[in-house]
């Protein structure tokens, strides 16, 4: 599980128990050359035998065992830190370790450019071992935060990484030509938390929770933090919210968000934009309509009755309308010809087009293509 952060301030260890709430905050980035741990989080890929001393093990037994697979100097430093804790009970504002809570984080306090790494140990029900590894480094200018999971069989003495599990190959939902800022950590009840914040793109924060069952994580859902925008219609609140989807409908490399109710009776498209432009309702749907999506925009087609049937065209520009077609059918019950109105509306008000008009616009949409939403499970949408 890996992104691309934006450069931040060195962030020091608590010594005290508040660190554990405040874990996915030790995760954000720090100031930080790469040494050479970036090649020590991505060593050890077929699992590697350890010696277990037949005692059950800690977060720094199991730190120390895969440096020995892996070795890093910052590996190093913070497992002789821990160990002079242990002796002498010095505390570290560099360093924050706790075997019963299954903590070890640290940084090189010698060097106000060190990467930070923190690692966690989940006990499981079958009396085996989770072990969670977190470091922020940076790269190429840009800060990295990699994390890894590991099965502990401690009795066979073998960690395996577990490749295909859940936190570390959850994808990055939504598209954005911003800067993402990425930070991974674990909170008090065992929970993984993955936050996402775009610093100059989108206006949006959308952080993704696994939760802990004692065997394995599970995804739980996402919140998501649009501030002080109004992108719901009237008859709906925040609270009637609980699916999200993305999918970016003109394809400018910024997604679209897709909310809907827990029935999916009514659905709303909303255009995400920068922090100095406000979000916009593209469209909403409710009862028996239907989304359509184009090349260039998004339509809404819906029944009004007994031979009525209206679709709302709207043309998009980098996540935000242009103009919006409304086209009403009418098809009398004698089976003639239907009567078709196209209304054009702009920022300057509305304006009846004539057939040949109306139909070059939905021809300027593009073609349709498939919309495939997957719609997810929403924990929280934070409009204040």
């Amino acid at each position: 599980m890996s992104g691309t952060t934006s450069k931040g301030k060195k962030t020091t260890m608590k010594s005290d128990k508040s660190l554990l709430a405040a874990l996915p905050l030790l995760l954000l980035p720090v100031t930080a050359p790469c040494l050479d741990l970036g090649e020590a989080m991505s060593c050890g890929s077929n699992g590697f035998a350890v010696e277990t001393g037949g005692r059950d093990p800690t977060v720094l037994e199991i730190t120390r065992q895969f440096s020995k697979q892996c070795p890093s100097p910052l590996l190093s430093l913070i497992i002789s830190m821990a160990d002079e804790k242990k002796a002498s009970g010095k505390e570290s504002d560099s360093l924050y370790y706790s075997d019963q809570e299954g903590i070890l984080a640290g940084t090189d306090p010698a060097d106000d450019e060190s990467p930070s790494l923190a690692s966690r140990l989940f006990r499981k029900k079958d009396g085996s071992y989770l072990y969670m590894l977190t470091a922020t480094m940076e790269m190429g200018g840009l800060y990295s935060d990699m994390s890894r999971f590991f099965s502990v069989d401690w009795q066979q003495g073998r960690i395996t990484p577990l490749k295909d599990y859940a936190p570390e190959n959850y994808p990055q939902p939504f598209r954005s030509n911003g800067t993402v800022t990425e930070s991974h950590g674990a909170e008090k009840d065992g929970k993984v938390v993955i936050s996402y914040e775009i610093t100059d793109g989108m206006h949006m924060q959308f952080v993704s929770f696994f939760s802990w069952d004692g065997s394995t994580h599970t995804y739980q859902g996402s919140t998501i933090d649009l501030p002080r925008q109004k992108v719901l219609p009237r008859r709906i609140t925040s609270k009637n919210i609980r699916f999200f989807a993305f999918a970016d409908v003109d394809d400018d490399g910024n997604s679209e968000l897709f909310l809907s109710t827990g029935d999916h009776e009514t659905e709303i498209a909303v255009g995400i934009r920068s922090y100095e432009k406000k979000e916009q309702i593209l469209l909403s749907r409710s009862g028996n309509s239907r989304f359509r999506l184009f090349e260039k925009g998004l339509a809404v087609e819906a029944g009004c009755g007994s031979g009525c049937a209206t679709t709302d065209y709207v043309m998009l520009k980098d996540s935000r309308y242009l103009d919006r077609l409304n086209v009403y059918t009418l098809t009398p019950p004698d089976g003639s010809a239907p009567e078709v109105t196209y209304t054009l509306h702009t920022t300057g008000g509305e304006k009846e087009l004539t057939p040949v008009q109306g139909e070059k616009f939905i021809r300027e949409m593009g073609a349709e293509k498939k919309l495939n939403l997957d719609w997810q499970p929403l924990l929280k949408l934070d409009l204040s």
